[in-house]
This record gives C-alpha cells, sequence and structure tokens, in this order.
C-alpha cells in the first residue's frame, strides 16, 4: 500500500521500506503414522502412559483434534452420545469459551465415552482430566512431557521428536486427515475439529442422528485401523 503511495507521489517514502520482514519460523509437521499410533495404544495403555489421565486425554485427542479444550472439559459436559465443547485450560485458568469462541457437540464412540466415566467416578462433574478429584485439570506441560515420554517409550528418539515437531497438537494433524481418509466431508471434520469459520460451526452446533452415525463410524474405523 505504501509502495503504491509513493508511485502515486502520495507521499514521499515508503515508512515501512527499512522495517525487516518476520523471520519465517514453520515448521514441517509430519504426523504420526499407523504404526506409532498403534504402539501408543496398545491393548495394556499403562505400559506406555504414566496414569490414566494422560493415556484417556490423548486417546480423546486422537479421536477428536481437540486443543487446550481437552483440558477444559468437565464431567457436566459428558453426555450419552457425545461431549460438549465449551470452554479451554491453559496457563491462565479456565475460560468458558473455546477458541473460536464458539461451542460444538462431538459424537463419541461408547467405548471413548466408557473411558470418560470411568474418570468422572473420581472427578464427577469437575475436570475430567484431573488427579485432585475435579478441581483443575492436570497441567499443560505435564501433559506435553508425558506425550513425548510415550513416544520415545515406543522407540523415538528426541532428536526425531523435534525433527517431526511432534507435540499434543499433533493429534490436530492426525485426526484432520484421518477423519478425511475415512470418508467425512470437509464440514464435518471442521464441525470435530472447530477449524471453521462461526457460520459453519453454528451450522453443525445441533446434533442429529447421521451426523453421529457417521463421525463414530469414522472414529471406529481409526481406532480398529490404529491399535
Amino acid at each position: 500500500m505504501f509502495t503504491e503511495a509513493v508511485k502515486r507521489k502520495l507521499i514521499k517514502a515508503n515508512p515501512c521500506a527499512n522495517v525487516k520482514k518476520l523471520k519465517n519460523d514453520s515448521r514441517t509437521v509430519k504426523i504420526l503414522t499407523a504404526e506409532e499410533v498403534k504402539k501408543l495404544f496398545p491393548e495394556n495403555p499403562l505400559a506406555i502412559w504414566s496414569g490414566e489421565v494422560y493415556y484417556a486425554a490423548n486417546r480423546l485427542a486422537s479421536l477428536t483434534g481437540m486443543r487446550p479444550e481437552v483440558m477444559g472439559l468437565k464431567g457436566e459436559f459428558v453426555f450419552d452420545r457425545y461431549i460438549r465443547v465449551c470452554g479451554q485450560y491453559g496457563k491462565y485458568g479456565y475460560k468458558n469459551h473455546t477458541k473460536t469462541k464458539e461451542n460444538r457437540d462431538i459424537p463419541l464412540l461408547p467405548e471413548m465415552l466408557e473411558v470418560l466415566r470411568g474418570l468422572m467416578k473420581k472427578n464427577g462433574n469437575g475436570f475430567v482430566f484431573s488427579e485432585n478429584g475435579g478441581a483443575i485439570p492436570v497441567d499443560p506441560l505435564p501433559m506435553r512431557k508425558e506425550f513425548h515420554r510415550a513416544l520415545k517409550r515406543i522407540g523415538l528418539t528426541d532428536e526425531e521428536i523435534r525433527a517431526r515437531g511432534l507435540s499434543p497438537h499433533s493429534w490436530r494433524h492426525f485426526v484432520n486427515t484421518e477423519l478425511q481418509v475415512q470418508g467425512l466431508t470437509l464440514q464435518q471434520v471442521q464441525a470435530v475439529t472447530g477449524h471453521s469459520s462461526i457460520q459453519m460451526t453454528k451450522h453443525y452446533s445441533h446434533i442429529d442422528p447421521k451426523q453421529i452415525n457417521g463421525i463414530t463410524e469414522s472414529q471406529a474405523a481409526i481406532m480398529k485401523n490404529f491399535t
């Protein structure tokens, strides 16, 4: 804009001409492979994960691609066939809204809901992924460290983890890819992960049987193929 203004002689010089461009620090993120996911969720998950909370949080993220909303999930928002994502928990505590400021309902497999209800027996309607009765969730930093420890337990090195940019956020890349592989439309994938416009999120804010079946069938395929 300023360059064009100079050409039109509206201004004498571009005030941004000497401003250094921001460094492009984006890294290529390689998603987890099928074999790696199988190893992360064996028949006995506690052989890989340090506790049920860490296993369950990562298992949920592997099916939904949830961000900090995983730690913000409360028992009061776990229903018979789906969970309601309406809050998130981070370094500044709990926020009763999502990143997009819009709530969304995510259908879940009965097997995953059963895991969540197992934690709710200890934490009630408080934070599901908690180790103190639901008062506060597990801190994101230990959760990140546990994810890396799990990767190392299945054979990945620190160097490989860094080179591939693997972190709990990697589940988001994994789910976005796998749900599309399973045949869901882009709109359905966006309804699950929350990567959508406000209008699209509102469009998918109400659950109907066809949507539930399509998404849970895809989740079932993911669990079958990667366990």
